[in-house]
């Protein structure tokens, strides 16, 4: 029911399953679009452009994450921000994990595929103006209306409509990549400048693409504390994918130092197999740590040569600290079904 993560370039900073709307006055080709897409991708049809424009719309409060709503601020993590525009930016980041709580989520259009036929201009100037991905079907060759529609920008793409469906899932997984990238472009700056350079990375890239088969993850989101990339399964289960570099490493150490960690802890972090992760705010070590700290070291691994190192975590009290509480997909499957 969803489509499998797969290596990306760059990385996006959140993904999750989202809804395609198709459109065709034909009911034939709904029926038959429908049932070659739902097995991998969640759909939803209507015969007329207007009535699918009413559809996006009522759920318009899911085309955009309000991070900023979210009246959380993560203590020890931004003292050092000093610009009001940079410090929203890096607060927005370090939240984007906590749209996992949100179930709504999946509830989202983020692709509208329409029928040739009903490509006409007053239409397709009313779907420029909502939030999403537009892919036009096309039974001819690129001409006409499809071509001018896609120089005039009114949609994102055309496709053969006599295509096989894994050439049109795929297509519109990218369309959905493309969709996320949008709307999380107003906090990359901030990705950019934090840990979470590794979203650039084409090593990492790989990496994560063999933990999200080995995980079967199906939605992800980059994290600042600790740095790396949270996935989950159907069924709301975490892994994360802690990505750290050398300057992490030392100051994982000083901070656990300064914190008067024990010894052997201490040692444990100075060894260059060895990375951290504490269910903290900021994922650094801190005194009265409750969990034994035994349990939040991980065995390293390097990852390409531009000095990402990386170790794969799964500890569900992380999770929680991460992203609050988790909504699954699984859940909301039933919950739409019944």
């Amino acid at each position: 029911m969803t489509m499998p993560l797969t290596a990306q370039a760059p990385l996006a900073p959140l993904y999750h399953p989202t809804s395609v709307v198709l459109v065709d006055d034909n009911p034939e080709v709904l029926t038959a679009l429908t049932a070659a897409l739902e097995g991998v991708i969640q759909c939803i049809a209507f015969r007329s452009v207007q009535e699918a424009i009413v559809h996006v719309r009522a759920h318009g409060r899911r085309q955009r994450i309000s991070l900023s709503a979210i009246p959380v601020v993560l203590p020890g993590t931004l003292e050092h921000i000093r610009d009001p525009g940079e410090r929203a930016q890096h607060l927005a980041a370090s939240l984007l994990p906590r749209v996992f709580a949100d179930a709504g989520r999946f509830a989202c259009t983020s692709v509208i595929v329409l029928g040739e036929s009903l490509a006409q201009p007053p239409a397709l100037h009313d779907l420029h103006e909502l939030p999403l991905r537009k892919l036009l079907l096309t039974e001819r060759d690129l001409g006409g209306v499809a071509a001018q529609a896609l120089r005039a920008g009114l949609v994102d793409a055309v496709q053969d409509a006599s295509a096989p469906t894994p050439v049109l899932a795929d297509r519109l997984h990218q369309l959905q990549l493309e969709f996320f990238r949008d709307l999380t472009s107003p906090i990359e700056p901030a990705l950019a400048r934090a840990d979470t350079r590794f979203l650039l990375d084409p090593f990492v890239q790989s990496a994560f693409a063999t933990f999200a088969a080995t995980h079967t993850i199906i939605e992800h989101s980059a994290c600042m504390h600790p740095p790396g990339l949270l996935g989950l399964d159907k069924a709301g289960n975490p892994a994360l994918m802690l990505i750290v570099d050398e300057d992490y490493r030392q100051a994982s150490f000083e901070i656990a130092h300064a914190e008067a960690a024990p010894t052997e802890l201490l040692r444990r972090l100075a060894r260059s197999d060895t990375v951290a992760a504490f269910p903290t705010a900021s994922g650094f070590y801190a005194a009265g740590l409750a969990t034994d700290w035994r349990k939040c070291l991980w065995e390293a691994c390097k990852l390409g040569d531009n000095g990402w190192v990386s170790a794969i975590v799964e500890a569900p009290d992380i999770a929680r600290i991460v992203c609050g509480s988790i909504a699954s997909y699984d859940s909301y499957r039933r919950r739409r079904l019944h």
